[in-house]
């Protein structure tokens, strides 16, 4: 390209983008599926959160061995795995992976501030191995 020709494509681009912003630069590919990139990203960014909220109440219940109550233990379970499920499954619905993700969160909060759940009845319930053995 001449000097010419160069400053006359220069021009070019600096009135595009005076006219329609920084924006006209970009592929408008991208503009197109922002969107969608967007809700992937949000899903992706909620999966992540769920399993890592699965694997810390499975990790508390380890830590609790035989002193978690059973109800606890057998809710968190179901919802563990349903977690795994979910997380390991085919791309699901952004609204069921939050409120799974606020389930376990519920349930860690309730069993890390009540250690054992005080006041329901701990007689002699040997340890659920489940939660010992489901990620090695």
């Amino acid at each position: 390209m001449n000097e010419t020709a160069s400053g006359t494509a220069e021009r070019l681009v600096r009135s595009r983008v005076l006219r329609c912003g920084p924006s006209a630069l970009v592929d408008p590919w991208a503009g197109q599926h922002r969107d969608e990139d967007h809700r992937r990203r949000q899903l992706i960014d909620a999966f992540n959160e769920l399993d890592s909220m699965a694997h810390q109440v499975e990790h508390r219940f380890v830590e609790l061995g035989p002193d978690a109550c059973d109800r606890e233990r057998v809710h968190g379970e179901v919802l563990v795995a349903e977690a795994y499920r979910m997380v390991g499954g085919p791309s699901g619905d952004l609204q069921q992976v939050q409120n799974q993700t606020g389930e376990l969160r519920r349930l860690l909060r309730q069993i890390t501030s009540d250690g054992t759940a005080a006041g329901m009845s701990q007689a002699a319930t040997p340890p659920m191995l489940s939660f010992a053995t489901s990620r090695i």
